[in-house]
């Protein structure tokens, strides 16, 4: 299946002081305590030196130090919406430090950011056979569409080249075709083998 939306967490990182890493155990309204050892590696970038406790914002995409504020009386969070206005309390107030992602993050034009953007191409065009998907009429999709989607990050080569993959044309009057989906593509489980599953 398909990996979880990315989630946030708080962690509590402890450095012991001593061997045998039992430290006075702080409290803290939020997060888990993490207790690390002398000898542990630094979860964040700089150094974690013993005895320093450091809370962490996190979710499976990358990790940032946070450190509690607390909110002045006269502070409000005001939320504008739609011409509306909303006031609301700020219980809680952190600020987020660098990011450690936790994930690799590909150079532009590498070999593996161009993989991921073939794959995330090839997965939009799957979902829209499957949303335009009726009794009625047979799902479709037109070249012109996804490259406005996208807003010219794909030329229409490389449209029509993944969508070789998984439909047929058929052309229509005055110049004018659409992508049929062939009838695998709505195989269970088949968008997430054929996009992140090669």
């Amino acid at each position: 299946p398909p990996p979880p939306p990315p989630f946030f967490l708080f962690f509590n990182f402890l450095c012991s002081n001593t061997e045998d890493n039992k430290p006075p155990t702080p409290k803290y309204a939020h997060g888990k305590l993490v207790v690390l050892g002398v000898k542990d590696a630094s979860p964040f970038l700089g150094e974690f030196k013993p005895g320093q406790f450091l809370q962490s914002f996190e979710n499976n995409l990358f990790r940032a130090p946070v450190y509690h504020h607390k909110p002045q009386d006269s502070d409000f969070l005001v939320i504008v919406h739609q011409g509306s206005y909303f006031v609301r309390e700020i219980p809680h107030l952190y600020t987020v430090g660098q990011q450690l992602p936790k994930v690799e993050v590909p150079a532009p034009n590498s070999k593996k950011a161009t993989s991921f953007l073939r794959k995330r191409l090839t997965q939009f065009i799957f979902r829209q056979f499957i949303r335009h998907k009726s009794d009625e009429d047979e799902p479709c999709v037109r070249v012109e569409d996804v490259c406005r989607v996208f807003g010219g990050v794909y030329s229409e080569p490389n449209v029509r080249k993944r969508l070789k993959e998984c439909a047929s044309f058929r052309r229509g009057g005055n110049e004018t075709g659409a992508w049929y989906a062939i009838a695998c593509v709505f195989f269970k489980g088949m968008l997430h083998a054929w996009c992140w599953g090669c």
